[in-house]
């Protein structure tokens, strides 16, 4: 999705190492949360990475969320 991206007055707050460098590559300003690394996602999660997001202001947000099968 990334890849495909054509705004570009747009900050991004993310919880994953590879969408922020990813973002941050193509000229993004981004930010990312405080928190536990998981090694199997690479994203940063818990009670800091949470706080850090609900302290976040955003006109508009795309939640994704890591699903197991």
């Amino acid at each position: 999705m990334i890849d495909h991206l054509t705004v570009r007055d747009v900050t991004f707050v993310t919880n994953g190492f590879i969408h922020a460098k990813k973002l941050a590559v193509k000229g993004y300003k981004v930010f990312i949360t405080g928190g536990e690394i998981k090694a199997s996602t690479e994203a940063i999660v818990g009670a800091e990475c949470v706080l850090t997001l609900k302290n976040s202001i955003s006109q508009s947000a795309l939640w994704v969320q890591t699903a197991y099968h």
